[in-house]
């Protein structure tokens, strides 16, 4: 035993919380702040272009997309609200959260670059299903139901292409959570 205590520290390398959702937040932190290299920003231009969208379809979306900033603690989503937008995150960090039986908030998710947030409720017209609020200074292009009706109206071909993507965001969702699923049940 004093041998092993000789090699290790164990008050130094054990780590209590309060509760399991703290001790999570803390092992996401650690590894966000060890991805070496981790892509800062990613704009909606890149990310349709990814996407196999062609340049002039992504010009033309850009149109409908609205630049916002904000600032550590600014809420994007809040639960109950009505969903009238979606947001593309360029830069920055939010996270989701959910209520817990007692009414605390727990953090369920943290999403930087390149995420898609608050499309289902957009397109599904339901109350927001949870919060999200930025991690830090953040930078998101929002598309409002009033630009997508304009979209649809005025250019359906370029709704039908943005359908489509979307559609295609959609099915990675399921088929990452389904692989998560199924990893959890062997």
């Amino acid at each position: 035993d004093s041998a092993l205590a000789s090699h290790f520290d164990l008050a130094a390398s054990v780590k209590t919380f309060p509760s399991l959702d703290l001790a999570l937040e803390w092992c996401e932190e650690q590894l966000l702040s060890d991805m070496v290299g981790a892509k800062r920003t990613y704009t909606l231009t890149e990310y349709l272009a990814e996407a196999g969208l062609d340049l002039e379809i992504t010009l033309a979306l850009m149109l409908f997309f609205k630049e916002v900033t904000l600032e550590r603690g600014d809420v994007l989503i809040q639960a109950g609200d009505e969903s009238r937008e979606l947001y593309f995150i360029q830069a920055g960090r939010v996270a989701t959260y959910l209520q817990s039986r007692t009414g605390e908030p727990f953090r369920v998710s943290v999403m930087g670059p390149g995420t898609i947030v608050g499309e289902l409720g957009l397109y599904l017209k339901q109350k927001r299903s949870a919060s999200v609020i930025a991690e830090q200074t953040t930078v998101a292009y929002r598309l409002t139901d009033e630009a997508l009706k304009r979209m649809k109206a005025q250019k359906p071909t370029l709704a039908a292409a943005f359908d489509e993507f979307m559609v295609r965001v959609l099915a990675e969702r399921v088929i990452i959570a389904s692989q998560r699923l199924a990893a959890v049940e062997d």
